[in-house]
């Protein structure tokens, strides 16, 4: 649904995802995230429900 690549200090705030097709938020190489007040909601019958991955590094 979000993908984030090569950023730095990103934040999310009060923010709501919902039925992404894949992972709810992608990252690489970012170096410095702060989720807070985030809702991630997915059917339980989803084939993939992983929330935020965090993938590689900075």
């Amino acid at each position: 649904m979000i993908q984030i690549d090569q950023a730095q200090n990103i934040t999310f705030y009060g923010v709501t995802l919902r039925n992404a097709p894949n992972f709810h938020v992608g990252m690489n190489r970012v170096g410095g995230a702060t989720f807070w007040g985030l809702t991630i909601g997915a059917p339980a019958e989803a084939r993939n429900t992983d929330g935020i991955d965090p993938g590689a590094g900075p």
